[in-house]
């Protein structure tokens, strides 16, 4: 790998060969960054190098280097800074006694434990490092940033470097919430040219699917509870590039859950299924989720794959009201659907072969705009020891409408299908 040494590093001599991972992270002009990495990825080797660089910059002051415990910080984070910096021939002083480290340049880094959120109090800092985060609770994250306020600092920033572990509160600050400011650079253990050869295959012996995807992908998982779309991944199937093609037919995916309503906008293109928008409806009903359709796609022909109950269920809440199969053919909709409603394990199982098909090669991708499409996808998941699905969350509904197209079009075995074609909007709700 080619010798690649930042700028403003050539003066304090510390030679850096980055990994792609690393690279995107030092590279970054985030204020809040999280390098999310699997085992022996480099997350704490490149948090202490950020940590150099940023007492670097804001020379002469503070800045903060935390772990979720103080035996955790003494033998991987501390070792490792001060490695750096020996192999580098810069000379500090470490004082034990309050952990605290002075550099070259007269800039002071505090060693602390976050076991304790209230004694992270007190100083300005520059800059606040975090090594191991998502095992870190978020009082302690949010009294670390409250101290980021130093008058004087040339930059003031916060980085996480860490392994996943479930869908906590980091994933909901860094990649949930979709925050200004805030960006995750996701790295994989196998992109480390530096480990052994075995080291990955031997990972991968010891953990299961879902374990692997965690610690070696350093994917967000939740291994308390299977997720139901396990083939789901945010750095392969989340896309910023997928937009509307007026060229290509139009799908609508539909779950009646009446608050709130959940719809997919679709499109395929050579069998491959992109997601392009999403739909969610607070106290809704199919007349406006019908008008929703129309406002965002026009006059265009609609193929809707709704959840077949639909055939008699009517959500527009009066029993004089047209079922909701009715309703969607009186705006011009085509419906296909199923008879019944199909097993819930040959919607999922379907589903998971669309994102993971043949070789690997993943058949449907989803806009990145559709937060709440790649949430459900993330976070649906069977009740801990069953395969009954965890409704609790509310999370499920939109994967089920997309599931409900998929399993229709590319189904586990052969169905049954039932098709219906739209009767025209002028034809006063008639039903079928």
């Amino acid at each position: 790998m080619r010798q690649v040494t930042r700028n403003k590093y050539k003066k304090v001599r510390i030679a850096y060969s980055y990994l792609p991972a690393q690279k995107r992270f030092h590279n970054s002009r985030a204020k809040f960054r999280a390098y999310v990495g699997g085992y022996g990825s480099g997350k704490t080797y490149a948090g202490c190098h950020e940590a150099i660089w940023l007492s670097y910059l804001n020379s002469g002051l503070t800045g903060m280097m935390l772990a979720p415990t103080m035996g955790m910080l003494e033998d991987a984070t501390l070792p490792t800074f001060l490695e750096i910096l020996g192999r580098a021939g810069l000379k500090y002083r470490y004082r034990s006694s309050d952990s605290k480290l002075t550099l070259p340049w007269g800039s002071k880094v505090l060693f602390r434990s976050a076991d304790n959120p209230a004694r992270l109090k007190g100083p300005n800092l520059a800059w606040v490092g975090v090594d191991e985060g998502a095992l870190v609770s978020k009082a302690a994250w949010e009294v670390a940033i409250s101290r980021i306020r130093h008058p004087d600092a040339k930059r003031l920033a916060a980085f996480i470097t860490t392994t996943p572990e479930g869908f906590n509160w980091l994933y909901e600050e860094f990649v949930a919430r979709k925050r200004r400011g805030y960006e995750v650079i996701y790295a994989r253990t196998d992109e480390n040219v530096h480990l052994p050869a075995e080291y990955v295959r031997d990972l991968a012996e010891a953990y299961d699917p879902m374990l692997a995807r965690q610690y070696l992908m350093g994917e967000f998982v939740n291994p308390a509870a299977g997720r139901v779309y396990q083939s789901f991944g945010r750095a392969l199937h989340v896309r910023d590039d997928i937009a509307f093609d007026p060229a290509l037919p139009v799908i609508l995916a539909v779950d009646f859950n009446v608050n709130p309503l959940h719809a997919a906008l679709l499109q395929t293109k050579a069998d491959t299924v992109f997601v392009v928008d999403e739909i969610v409806l607070p106290s809704s009903n199919t007349y406006e989720l019908c008008l929703e359709v129309r406002s965002r796609i026009g006059e265009r022909h609609v193929t809707a794959y709704p959840d077949p109950t639909g055939r008699a269920r009517k959500t527009a809440g009066t029993s004089e009201a047209p079922s909701d199969f009715a309703i969607l053919m009186s705006h011009g909709f085509e419906v296909r659907a199923r008879n019944g409603s199909p097993a819930i394990k040959d919607r999922v199982n379907a589903v998971n072969r669309k994102l993971s098909g043949p070789g690997g090669i993943a058949g449907l991708y989803v806009s990145s705009r559709c937060r709440e499409t790649v949430r459900s996808f993330e976070q649906t998941c069977y009740k801990p020891g069953s395969t009954v699905v965890d409704k609790y969350a509310g999370v499920e509904h939109i994967t089920d409408a997309i599931g409900y197209f998929i399993e229709y079009e590319y189904p586990v075995r052969p169905p049954m299908r039932v098709e219906y074609t739209g009767i025209g909007r002028d034809a006063g709700g008639r039903g079928y």
